[in-house]
């Protein structure tokens, strides 16, 4: 071989070692990115995984709650129609007893003394 194509062969040599370094210093780089996002990954996951328990959490509770103010509702509305029955009972025992003393009144007046002696 002749001298220059050595030194061409040297020198490309030299450019592909270069090149190869390059090559694993970047790739060096990259798996410690990669490293870093699958960290972040992993960390976020679990994240996600407790947000979804927290929200699992806040449901049970707000389904609970729903239902009992369902139940109170419900007992709040049972309560109002007795009290509703109740006024109702005795606004018609009110009405009898004025309709009775009406009645008696008008008897009353009707046997007193003074009707039965005027004559007209």
């Amino acid at each position: 071989m002749l001298p220059i194509e050595i030194n061409k062969l040297g020198h490309y040599l030299s450019i592909s070692i270069e090149s190869a370094n390059n090559n694993k210093a970047e790739t060096s780089k990259a798996l410690k990115e990669a490293e870093v996002a699958k960290a972040k990954a992993f960390e976020s996951k679990a994240e996600v995984e407790h947000l979804k328990e927290v929200l699992k959490e806040v449901e049970r509770n707000s389904a609970e709650i729903k239902n009992a103010l369902e139940t109170d509702l419900a007992s709040e509305i049972e309560k109002r129609k007795k009290a509703e029955a109740k006024i109702n009972e005795v606004k018609r025992k009110g009405e009898k007893r004025v309709t009775e003393a009406k009645q008696l009144a008008m008897v009353e007046f009707k046997a007193s003394k003074e009707l039965t002696t005027v004559k007209v």
